[in-house]
């Protein structure tokens, strides 16, 4: 051994023996993202060829093979044992399809293209044109079988950080004009123009204009909706004060004429409202139209002209009956005032409930809902600090 002393009496021939150095090779799986490897390390000798045979995987890719260069898109064919350690990366690759479905004229189209990812890279692509189907007009590309405001991609855009198959679908549209006609000789016709669209998903499905209507009312008249025809006709579909379309069409306001009529007080569904407390039956007559007898009573007892009317009450005008409301009145006094504040504010509160004309009676502040800005307006009446809810 190096180092030793060794004694002779005679000439003698010493050999030095060597040993190879062995160095560290490191398998890297983990930084392309992969998930197991058959060899995590192993010491080599110097200049001996370092082992390349051992696989590695990542979920959804292909083992390609071990570089030094993590960047690489195939792996070494040999690789011998340098004077130091070595990390090899794993190299992954996997193909992914792009598909674009659109129409030409009324030809579907289909387009595949086949791209290549290595390791934890994405790719990118420009979204073609869209072709023109049939009298609709090219819009936009999305991913969505669905119509909505997300995954809008315009043609000619780069979209990039794709890492997996996609499939993109043509949008068309195309407008179309919704006529309003009120049936009112005071007010004009309300024209609407709006857009219907078609998905190449599904190309025989119209995602129709919604249209809301405009709450309208007639002095004299009760408004019966809305209908396809100016006289008659059938009743047009209307989802809350949504009209869905996808043509082009005009719709008929109808009304009915009333036994009685107010421009201060307002009537729906048999009831009248929009009185202020304390309205006495006399002046209450005062405000309205009718050639009619007009009664109201309280229970089943008639009140007198000078009494006033209550929520609740039944006004009976010829073969009609409405219910009356008194803005702010929930407790059926015919007055605003502070126990109508506590009552209005345990329902909402939760601890009762208002419900009909009582309900009606307590959105003083109109906002069809009964909350603490209706007790703050009431509270304001009750104060004197305004005249009239």
């Amino acid at each position: 051994d190096s180092g030793e002393e060794y004694l002779t009496s005679s000439d003698i021939t010493l050999y030095a023996r060597w040993e190879a150095v062995k160095h560290l090779v490191i398998y890297d799986y983990l930084s392309n993202g992969g998930n197991s490897s058959e060899k995590e390390q192993e010491e080599v000798e110097f200049e001996k060829q370092v082992n390349l045979t051992y696989t590695a995987e990542k979920e959804g890719y292909e083992f390609v093979g071990w570089n030094t260069d993590r960047n690489a898109t195939e792996g070494l064919i040999e690789l011998n044992m340098n004077n130091e350690n070595i990390t090899l990366y794993a190299i992954f690759k996997k193909d992914i399809l792009i598909t674009f479905i659109d129409y030409n004229g009324l030809e579907e189209e289909i387009i595949n293209e086949t791209l290549t990812l290595y390791n934890n890279n994405n790719t990118q692509i420009q979204m073609p044109e869209i072709k023109q189907y049939n009298n609709w007009n090219s819009k936009y590309w999305t991913t969505d079988t669905e119509f909505s405001a997300e995954n809008i991609y315009n043609p000619g855009i780069i979209v990039g950080n794709i890492k997996d198959n996609y499939t993109f679908y043509a949008v068309y549209s195309k407008e179309i004009s919704i006529t309003i006609n009120f049936n009112d000789e005071t007010t004009n016709p309300l024209v609407i123009n709006q857009q219907i669209f078609i998905n190449s998903s599904n190309i025989n499905s119209i995602k129709k204009a919604q249209i809301t209507l405009p709450e309208i009312a007639r002095t004299g008249f009760e408004f019966d909706g809305y209908y396809d025809s100016q006289v008659e006709g059938e009743k047009v579909g209307i989802i809350g004060s949504i009209y869905y379309t996808d043509t082009d069409a005009t719709i008929y306001g109808h009304w009915t004429k009333l036994d009685i009529s107010s421009n201060v007080y307002s009537f729906k569904d048999e009831t009248i409202y929009n009185i202020q407390p304390n309205t006495t039956l006399n002046t209450f007559k005062n405000n309205i139209e009718t050639r009619m007898q007009v009664i109201v009573k309280e229970d089943d007892e008639i009140i007198q002209e000078t009494d006033i009317l209550k929520t609740g009450d039944t006004l009976i005008v010829g073969d009609n009956t409405y219910k009356i409301v008194i803005i702010g009145d929930v407790t059926g006094d015919g007055k605003s005032d502070i126990y109508d504040i506590l009552k209005i504010n345990k329902h909402r509160l939760g601890k009762t409930k208002l419900t009909d004309e009582y309900l009606l009676a307590g959105d003083a502040y109109r906002d069809e809902k009964v909350d603490i800005k209706d007790i703050l307006r009431i509270n304001k009446f009750r104060l004197h600090k305004i005249k009239d809810l």
